[in-house]
């Protein structure tokens, strides 16, 4: 049963789906009725599950379940997965591939290959203060603190160790 995403519990099972480009003001439009219509008979073992969504950033879709109302199955994932696959082929996007980090670069959502990001840090178009998108959270809760960071605070930190040098007084 679908509900206002605000009114999801904070601690909420979520799931962020990224596209791999901008979705345009009608898809989010009409992606969004769809999604609604699924999630209006999204069932776990023949139960209703009390889940909502947002598309965020024009780049993120985000489904979460209450799962203080019912649980999640295996089965429940899978048919939402299959309707995520179901609407890439509809609107020629892919929301799987894993290939590409997002960023946020001066209020716009850039994707950059996972492969440069050496090289993006190196030319400077990524800083240890971009914000990046972590979409491996998974509670309503990390929304707001976890899943837009530093890009020194993930996995990227490496490459922004400066090199200390120093001298020896004899």
């Amino acid at each position: 049963m679908y509900t206002e995403f605000d009114q999801l519990h904070f601690n909420s099972k979520i799931w962020i789906y990224q596209s791999d480009r901008k979705l345009s003001d009608n898809e989010v439009m009409d992606l969004s009725a769809e999604i609604i219509a699924f999630l209006e008979s999204w069932k776990a073992h023949g139960n209703d599950l009390k889940a909502s969504f947002k598309i965020l950033f024009e780049h993120f879709m985000v489904i979460g379940v209450d799962e203080r109302h019912n649980s999640t199955s295996g089965c429940s994932i899978d048919a939402s997965v299959h309707f995520i696959k179901q609407m890439e082929g509809k609107y020629k996007v892919s929301f799987f591939d894993r290939s590409k980090i997002a960023f946020l670069i001066n209020g716009k959502t850039c994707l950059e290959d996972l492969s440069k990001i050496k090289e993006k840090v190196n030319s400077g178009v990524i800083h240890a203060e971009t914000m990046t998108f972590i979409n491996l959270i998974d509670r309503k809760e990390f929304l707001d603190s976890q899943w837009l960071v530093p890009a020194a605070s993930t996995w990227m930190k490496r490459f922004f160790k400066k090199s200390t040098s120093f001298e020896l007084n004899n």
